[in-house]
Formats: C-alpha cells, structure tokens, sequence
C-alpha cells in the first residue's frame, strides 16, 4: 500500500495564514523551514514519498528555486490552475492508496507519531483522519474519497463536504506528543505566531546534524509551559517621536521624562521595517503622538508595503487632534492602516481640559467623528463583516480616580456594539454566527458611526515613578510570567530598543540600531541574561520590575 506525504509551497493559497509564500521559507539554523519537515518526514518508516506541489508563475520563482536548491522534490501546475477540477485529477495520478496533507505546518512533526496514526489509519480501514482539533492539524485521506466525491457533486465546497463525512465518522487519532502543544493559546488560532515559537524552539534545542529530539521539548512543557507562551517579539511598538500635543496627568512624558525631544529619522524607520521579520504586527505609539512627525505618511506607507509581504498587522494610537482630512482619507483609501486606537480618555470637555492638559475635547471629538463618516462613506461598497473594512476603530478611556465618573456616559456614546446587539436580539440568535454577524455590521454601518470597540484601558503607573491613580489595585498576589514582556519590545525614536515601554526615559537598552541588526540585539546576551532571571523569578535583578505592577496586565490587548 503506497503513501504519499504532499502539500502545496509557494503563493497557491494565498489567502492562507503562515508558512505558505515566503514564511515557508523562514531559516532555522542554517536551513530553510521546509528542509526540517522533510528530513523529519524521511524517517517516518510509513511514507513512501515525499513531494510538493506548485502553480507555475513568477510569483512562486522563490519557492520552485528553493525547492530545487534543497533537491525537494517538487511537481508543477500549469498557470490556469482550477481548484474543483485540477486538484481531483492531480490527485488520481498520484497512484498511491493513502495521501497526507498539511504538512508544512509540521516543522515539529515526531516520526514515529505520524507512522502511528498511518498504521491506526490502515488498521481500522479509513477514508479520512485528522489530528484533534486541540493541535495543529494533520489529515490522512484515501485517494478513492477524492474520485467518490468528485462524483457525489462536481460543484462543491471541497471542505465542507470533507467536514461533513467526518461529521459522520469521526475516527479522531490523538498525536500524543503534540498533546504537548495545545494547550499554548496561540496554535490553531493565531497562525502568524506559530513560526515565532518554531524558531524559538530551534534556537534553545536544536544541535545539527539530524532532527531535534522532542523528548527534550516536552519536558520542558512539563516543568515550564509558559516558556512556550513567551514572545517578546510578537508586537513591535515604534516611538516615531516622543513630542506631543497634550500634557496629559497620567503620562509619564508630562513629569517625569528628561530624555531628548527628537523625531525618528526616516532612513532608521525604514531600516526597522526591514529587519522586522518575526513580529505579529507595527504599531506607532511609545510616548509621543506620532502624528507630529513630519513624514508619518511615507511611514505609514512604507510599513503597510512591507508589512503585506510579511504578513503584519500595522496599528495606531493617538489623541487625534493632528488627524485632519487629507491624512484621513489617504489612510481609509490606501489601507494604510489595519486598526486606529483614539485615545479620548474623556466624556466631557470639562474632565478632558483636566487630564490632558489643555481644552481641545471638542476638536479631538470632531476628529474623530470626522474620521469616521469618511471610513463610512468611502468604504460603503466593501462587504459589511467585522474585520472587513480596515483599520478597525478603537476609542479609549483610562479608568482611574479622575475620569472613573465618566466611563459610563462614555461607554453609552461610543460602545457602538452594545447598541446594535439589542437592536437585533442578538444573544437569542447568537448561534446564527454568520447571519448575525452580517446583520450586526450591516445595522452598524447604517444607523451609527462605526467603532469596533470602546475600550477602558488600564492605568499604568510606570512602576511607581509616577502618581498611582488608578481607582483600585487587582494586582494578583502570585507572580507569573510577565505580559508586557510577552507582548513586544519599543524602539525609541533614537534608534534604542527597551524590553519594556516602562522604561520610559530608555535608562536601561538593549542596544541601538544604528550600530546592530534588529537580530543581534534580541540574540544578545543581555537580553538572554533578563528572560533567565524572569525564568528564576529573581526580579530584582530587573531595572523596573521590582516595583512593577503592571506584569499581570497586557497594555496592547
């Protein structure tokens, strides 16, 4: 009985999350990502060949050139690629009983696992098996299913025809050792994470020649599983300058900051974009408002280019008062942005003139309703579902002593959401996830300004250097790894990269920019020696962190 591992390389699905296209192609020591599934695949005593496959066009160069630098062996599709009528015919010249698909998500992938699950499969005679929905999945078909199914409806949503056979026999194998991954929050949901921890794992066990041993992975999940949920690397905050408009109480930048005013220069920005291969997603922030900078156009163009390639996500926070309407639409026409924070932080003119620090409530206000109606009317034909119509909206109000009487008047004016729910009963239909969702956004776009969330942020007293306002304090008594070092890492308009945006005046970098690679400084030993003292809970030995009460609270959520 001949088996068959196959999968597609290069930008056939393009729709898909990582690896596919270039991320396929992401080197872990030495070699690229594809080279390891294979070696490992090449062990596994069931499999009698290993291929890939891909649509011959000048989009997919990368992947056939690689394919052939690595000696893969690799089939090719013409340019008219068909799905429905293509893929079943492909199939039917594989000339093997047992096909195995998903692949490439396998870097990891435990040889004698998947000689298991195929033996499993043969034993019991099935047509279809998965891996459990709790991991990364991995499927073993028959080849015959495709030709039956080919004609039970030769026009059909391949999926959902697999979905439902599977409805009816579903003969689910578990993969033991890749019990050990699902339970890290990310895989199988966020996708652009997965290679984050693949290349983290290779760094700490691999030893070249040969595959890594996963018995040494596994038990570190047993002893620290928050290892596998640690990466500073998953948010990328950019201080394009630390200047501001405002002189807001609750902002370190108003009393305590004593660095240099500057603006990041555009060369540095663009080299920051550049080395930025491993982050989940850009966000212009850190303690200024980056509209003030003079080219924040060409920035935020330049990182929307780049970040389509790499498959980022590209955010803003700001007061607003600088977002007049030419910058507006050039952001909604051009996409330069996937999601805006506006952080009003008020209801009312009075209370806004007295945390921010000047009388400008009614201007950010117009600024952004302003925004809004543009996002609204240009974006009118584009289809009406949550995450369609870019950048996702978020306005803002911090919840301490201050402002803690206005967060109800607040939330009853820009919780958009909450409105439209009770206009369509939704919690008595929400098992109608699709209608309801098209109903929900169509109604939004219609009748309101649409904000995708009203957020109540958290007060960050930066570590006690500055005036603790917040209303009460929930931080919980046992210490746990930390979020803000989960969430990402700032680089200040200098070119200075902090661990943490608690560092505010950037006493204690990593290094700087203009004089390494993005790739030296989070491979440094610096760095390595403060996540070893996170790991031993010896904070003390942590600029800040003694003092520290914001490591429980994720400030980018």
């Amino acid at each position: 009985m001949k088996v068959v591992a196959q999968d597609f390389v290069g930008n056939i699905l393009g729709g898909y999350p990582i690896p596919f296209g270039k991320k396929m192609w992401i080197i872990l020591e030495g070699k690229p990502y594809i080279w390891h599934i294979v070696e490992r695949l090449k062990k596994c005593k069931k499999i009698d060949e290993i291929f890939f496959f891909a649509q011959d066009t000048d989009e997919n160069k990368e992947a056939i050139n690689l394919c052939n630098q690595w000696n893969l062996d690799l089939r090719l599709v013409g340019k008219s690629w068909n799905w429905k009528e293509d893929y079943f015919n492909w199939s039917k010249q594989l000339e093997a009983e047992i096909v195995i698909f998903n692949i490439p998500y396998f870097p990891l992938i435990d040889p004698k696992n998947l000689d298991s699950m195929i033996e499993y499969f043969i034993s019991n005679k099935l047509d279809y098996l998965k891996s459990s929905e709790d991991t990364v999945r991995l499927i073993i078909i028959n080849s015959n299913i495709f030709q039956r199914l080919y004609e039970l409806e030769k026009d059909f949503e391949v999926f959902k025809v697999w979905t439902s056979i599977v409805e009816k026999r579903n003969d689910l194998f578990k993969i033991d050792n890749f019990s050990v991954l699902k339970e890290v929050k990310f895989l199988g949901k966020d996708y652009l994470k997965w290679p984050l921890l693949t290349r983290k794992i290779y760094k700490r066990f691999y030893r070249s020649p040969g595959i890594m041993d996963l018995n040494e992975v596994f038990s570190l999940y047993e002893k620290e599983p928050e290892w596998f949920e640690f990466l500073p690397e998953s948010q990328l905050e950019i201080e394009v300058t630390n200047d501001c408009n405002l002189k807001c109480i609750m902002c370190s930048r108003t009393t305590k900051m004593d660095r240099e005013i500057g603006y990041m220069d555009f060369e540095l920005f663009k080299k920051v974009i550049d080395e930025t291969e491993s982050f989940g997603s850009v966000h212009f922030s850190g303690l200024g408002e980056p509209l003030l900078h003079p080219q924040i156009k060409e920035m935020f163009a330049y990182a929307k280019e780049n970040a389509k390639e790499k498959r980022l996500e590209v955010g803003l926070w700001t007061n607003g008062l600088n977002l007049d309407e030419e910058i507006s639409k050039e952001i909604i026409e051009k996409k330069l942005l996937d999601y805006i924070i506006f952080g009003l932080d008020a209801a009312t003119r009075e209370i806004y003139a007295k945390v921010k620090g000047i009388d400008a409530f009614d201007k950010a206000v117009g600024n952004i309703t302003k925004f809004l109606e543009l996002k609204k009317e240009i974006l009118k034909d584009e289809p009406k579902y949550y995450g369609i119509r870019k950048p996702l909206i978020g306005v803002q109000i911090i919840k301490m002593k201050e402002i803690d009487k206005e967060i109800e008047k607040f939330m009853n004016e820009w919780d958009i959401q909450e409105k439209v729910k009770k206009m369509i009963n939704y919690r008595s239909r929400v098992q109608k996830s699709e209608s309801v969702d098209a109903e929900l956004w169509e109604t939004i776009y219609s009748k309101f300004l649409p904000v995708e969330h009203a957020i109540i942020g958290h007060f960050n007293n930066f570590c006690g250097q500055i005036e603790d306002r917040s209303v009460i304090d929930v931080t919980p008594l046992k210490r746990f790894p930390c979020k803000q070092l989960q969430s990402g890492i700032s680089i200040l308009w200098n070119g200075d990269i902090v661990l943490c945006r608690q560092d505010f005046d950037g006493e204690h970098p990593l290094g700087n920019l203009k004089g390494k690679s993005l790739t030296e400084i989070l491979e440094s030993e610096k760095l390595k020696n403060i996540w070893q003292a996170r790991k031993d809970g010896e904070y003390d030995k942590l600029p800040l962190c003694k003092d520290c009460k914001e490591w429980y609270y994720n400030l980018y959520a």
